[in-house]
């Protein structure tokens, strides 16, 4: 009797450690792994229901994928909790950090990080490309932006939906990188994703109006890609509907690079990497005048109806920031990309530089 008692203590017991244990390897909050940006990893299955997928890095289930499935790593939440990986089939999905089996060798990765830490890395400006024809030549002022209008407006207005989605997965997507206008902050985002518009928010990144919806970018000019940049998302926040300015440096009450927001005026060499912003005006950084100057003034040739005050309180230092900031290859890729789109339409302050001075800058 007293061994059969003992016998059902130990089963129990054990029983009860089983359940205990496999409790405490639920909640174990570190990961064992350490996974990075771009690695080739191997899922590990709980169960015979497969790894679960998450829309989001919450609960959010939508499908699961097999036992030893590999995946890329495409983004994590801070604490790497929650990672956000790539399946060879090409669906994305967000997994919990225990269901990251091993980290498979690869070959080293050459493509740039998901956001910049050194200024060093930030991108720099493209080349300056001479666009090689005049348009409408011997043409200025009034009859010129008439005829500016009636031939670069858009042809179809896309939705804003569609136009963020375009943005991110095509437009301004450079091998599956997504970068900030104002600070360089690159995300990751798959050129084949299925949801642009909730990886882009999910990585710190949203759209700017450089013209803003609340001084007339309203309506079909809402989802007008000339105008819409990628932008990070605290960032484009504080640079609210503010005109741009060129802002004194012992003026400026917050300077802006890749991630981060600081208060304190940058070394000399480099402060040209930096936005800036006080209370009532933004200036972009440097590599970046020009190519807001000619959103800008695109905007106001395609829909002059909008104009009001906050395009003459900042048209002179757009005039300066034409010249400073030459047309660059880069901005003529983007206006033929969103040619290609159903807009249908270039900017045509991209492809000639000459327009400015003929419109709003004599």
């Amino acid at each position: 009797m007293n061994t059969m008692r003992k016998h059902i203590a130990t089963v129990i017991c054990a029983s009860v450690c089983t359940v205990f244990l496999g409790i405490f390897i639920f909640v174990a909050p570190a990961l064992a792994l350490e996974v990075d940006f771009g690695q080739r990893v191997e899922l590990k299955a709980r169960s015979s229901l497969g790894v679960p997928l998450h829309e989001l890095p919450q609960p959010s289930l939508f499908g699961r994928a097999p036992d030893r499935a590999k995946a890329t790593v495409i983004g994590f939440d801070g604490q790497k909790r929650w990672i956000n990986i790539q399946l060879s089939d090409s669906r994305e999905g967000w997994v919990v950090e225990r269901y990251i089996g091993k980290v498979l060798a690869t070959e080293p990765d050459s493509s740039p990080p998901d956001s910049v830490t050194a200024p060093d890395d930030i991108v720099q400006p493209l080349p300056i490309v001479e666009p090689g024809t005049v348009i409408f030549p011997g043409q200025i002022g009034d009859p010129l932006l008439q005829q500016l209008k009636v031939t670069y407006s858009p042809l179809d207005a896309v939705g804003y939906r569609k136009a963020r989605d375009l943005l991110y997965s095509q437009i301004d997507n450079k091998s599956g990188i997504v970068e900030g206008i104002y600070t360089g902050y690159r995300a990751r985002i798959s050129r084949n994703s299925r949801r642009p518009r909730a990886d882009a928010t999910a990585r710190g990144i949203n759209a700017e109006h450089v013209w803003p919806q609340s001084k007339g970018a309203t309506g079909a000019s809402k989802s007008d890609m000339h105008h819409l940049f990628p932008a990070r998302v605290e960032v484009n926040g504080d640079r609210g509907n503010y005109p741009f300015a060129d802002i004194p440096d012992d003026q400026t009450d917050s300077w802006y690079l890749d991630d981060e927001e600081e208060f304190v005026k940058p070394a000399p060499q480099v402060i040209d990497l930096y936005s800036e912003g006080d209370r009532g005006a933004f200036e972009p950084r440097e590599s970046k005048k020009g190519d807001v100057a000619r959103a800008i003034f695109y905007f106001q040739t395609i829909y002059p109806d909008r104009a009001n005050d906050f395009f003459r309180s900042q048209q002179m230092t757009l005039c300066k920031w034409v010249e400073a900031d030459p047309i660059d290859a880069g901005e003529i890729e983007r206006s033929h990309k969103i040619a290609s789109t159903e807009q249908g339409n270039e900017n045509p302050f991209v492809l000639d530089k000459t327009l400015p001075q003929r419109t709003y800058c004599n």
